[in-house]
């Protein structure tokens, strides 16, 4: 059996092989990053992220701010919030001919943390599941937007897996035990662009050198590049947020006070008036541009004149440890939290970068004073993840704690109603608003640069880098 999979697994690359040397519509797109691993269950960065997306298939799938089903065909859920159950498509198979069924849906919600201890999962048949909940949730398709993976792979390939799209990787270009590009390859009917290329560089100079050798012809980029027969779109992604997170379990951040104090030190307009971030927008708050906003997070929250008290400043015995993840967003922190907390509040800091893997690590082991850490959501306002106090050692990297914050947040997740939705959701946001457990910065922004002879149209709205992709 094993044999014969990968003799045909062999057959199917050899044909894709082929397959790219025939002439197609394509687009070689240059990306700033060093993949590891396709995988969704891995991928961290963009230039794994966006890869992954396109070989990976969801339950269900956002689509210009609205949820769609993706491989699910139907689903339903009963009358007291704890028992949906799902049914997929019947013609929908993995890239190696093998269909996907219940299996594949039980083995990649066991593997998600967040949701592993708070679901029981009963196969039906091969082609329906149902998902027991402990408390009631009324928005449970929302939380499975992420990528289904194969049960019957042991072993999957990190750079070349077997996927779900219609996308396939055909090739992946190695130097010095680096990917320097992958190629995907589509034999599917309608599709704008058959062929992608992918390349990856360094810098963000080194994709600009890159379009200008006819290495790629699109790229993201931070900074404003003129050159001949070149488009630009500017993007803000409203998907992702960066925070400072305050570890309020460590002696010196452990009252409101204080970090109000930190917090309102911060001139965020400022710092978005650099160029690094022309494109960004200004956060508000952990629920931002939506319609369950609170206005208070839109109010301007900055005041030069806030200083610590000599009892609050003694607090800090020793230098404040802030963790940065090791790209362009945390090496910009680094003057800007020096010009507010060292010297206007007088602390003393200490700074360490690493990469995300590792920071979110050393995030969910507190050996941080402050975190900046960059959140990844959907439309929906639910953010029982970030900051329910159950979630301590997962993704409430805050250590944050407070019953009315839990309470709202799990009755946000009983009802449908979007009247109902805003009430609980207010009182998560103000709680978050009096308590401060982070600083929500900026949503990130960059520019879309593409070539007059490979364009690339936008969905109106776009979350994450992935979703430039949707209409390819």
């Amino acid at each position: 059996m094993f044999f014969l999979e990968t003799l045909k697994i062999t057959v199917l690359n050899l044909v894709l092989a082929i397959a790219t040397l025939l002439p197609q519509n394509s687009v070689s797109m240059g990306l700033v990053g060093d993949p590891i691993s396709f995988l969704p269950h891995e991928a961290q960065i963009t230039s794994e992220q966006m890869i992954s997306d396109l070989v990976f298939r969801k339950l269900f799938k956002y689509r210009d701010g609205e949820m769609v089903n993706d491989l699910v065909e139907s689903w339903d859920i009963s009358d007291d919030s704890k028992l949906y159950n799902f049914k997929l498509k019947a013609n929908v198979y993995w890239q190696d001919g093998v269909p996907i069924t219940s299996n594949d849906v039980i083995y990649t919600l066991t593997m998600n943390q967040s949701l592993r201890d708070e679901i029981e999962i009963e196969k039906i048949s091969d082609k329906e599941v149902s998902i027991s909940l402990q408390t009631p949730n009324a928005i449970l398709p929302s939380l499975l937007t992420f990528s289904i993976e194969p049960a019957h792979i042991t072993n999957q390939q990190k750079l070349m897996p077997i996927g779900s799209t219609s996308y396939r990787i055909s090739r992946v270009m190695m130097e010095r035990n680096k990917v320097r590009g992958v190629i995907l390859q589509s034999f599917q009917r309608g599709k704008l662009y058959n062929k992608i290329y992918f390349h990856f560089y360094d810098t963000d100079n080194d994709l600009k050198t890159a379009y200008k050798l006819g290495e790629i012809y699109a790229f993201f980029s931070n900074s404003e590049f003129s050159y001949p027969h070149l488009n630009s779109k500017p993007i803000t992604f409203i998907g992702r947020y960066f925070s400072l997170i305050f570890n309020t379990t460590a002696k010196e951040l452990s009252t409101p006070e204080v970090r109000t104090v930190l917090a309102k030190s911060l001139n965020t307009d400022e710092l978005l008036q650099r160029n690094y971030f022309r494109n960004s927008l200004k956060a508000q708050g952990p629920i931002s541009y939506s319609p369950y906003t609170r206005d208070d997070f839109k109010t301007p929250y900055y005041n030069p004149e806030v200083k610590l008290t000599e009892n609050q400043k003694s607090l800090f015995e020793d230098e404040l440890k802030i963790l940065l993840p090791n790209s362009q967003d945390g090496r910009q922190l680094e003057d800007f939290l020096k010009s507010s907390w060292q010297e206007q509040l007088g602390l003393k800091l200490e700074f360490q970068y690493y990469d995300v893997n590792e920071l979110i690590s050393k995030g969910k082991s507190g050996e941080f004073g402050v975190i900046l850490v960059g959140h990844e959501v959907t439309p929906d306002p639910d953010r029982y993840a970030f900051w329910h106090s159950s979630q301590m050692a997962n993704l409430n990297l805050a250590n944050f704690e407070d019953l009315r914050a839990d309470r709202a947040l799990e009755e946000g997740r009983r009802v449908f109603n979007s009247d109902d939705r805003i009430l609980h959701y207010n009182i998560f946001q103000d709680v978050i608003f009096t308590k401060v457990p982070a600083v929500f910065l900026y949503h990130p922004g960059t520019f879309l640069y593409t070539s007059e002879k490979t364009p690339i149209p936008l969905p109106q709205g776009v979350y994450t880098p992935s979703d430039i992709l949707e209409s390819l």
